[in-house]
């Protein structure tokens, strides 16, 4: 190839490239992009805990009742201390349930009760008994184990 057609390919190649860069892009619908942040998840409602907060002046005043919830360290037998409970209807009760070294529940499906303790915790529940009856009580995890007991509504 001489120097004059390397010459005129270089200056073909410059021109195309020039003309290529100068071109205004396609014209055509233009899209904007709107990024909107999505909508806050809405807190959960509070849970009403008789005996705290606003309506702590309405807090029942009942019979206090100690639950120790045994597990001799987690390794069993697991049980409530005490086992059965009676109560009139129309009691208030003001329960103190204290977990050992696992966690426990204190629950009466039928009157909606259920009440988690941590290991180790103290958890304070207050309750009126206005329907009468006798009552299984549980604690869920340990139901199978044989933590279980009755509470009576007369």
């Amino acid at each position: 190839m001489t120097k004059l057609a390397v010459a005129a390919i270089l200056v073909a190649t410059v021109a195309i490239a020039a003309i290529a860069c100068g071109q205004a892009a396609p014209s055509g619908p233009s899209v904007t992009i709107i990024q909107r942040a999505s909508p806050p998840i809405p807190a959960p409602a509070p849970t009403a805990v008789p005996g705290e907060g606003e309506d702590a002046a309405e807090a029942i005043v009942g019979t206090p009742v100690t639950v120790n919830m045994i597990d001799n360290g987690g390794a069993g037998p697991m049980e409530y201390d005490p086992v059965d409970f009676a109560f009139a209807v129309g009691e208030g009760v003001n329960f103190t349930f204290i977990a050992e070294a696992a966690f426990h529940s204190f629950t009466v499906s039928d009157l909606d009760i259920n009440v988690e303790v941590n290991a180790g915790e103290t958890v304070g529940f207050d309750y009126i008994f206005e329907e009468p009856g006798t009552y299984e009580l549980v604690c869920v995890p340990h139901e199978a184990l044989g933590m279980v007991g009755t509470i009576t509504v007369q």
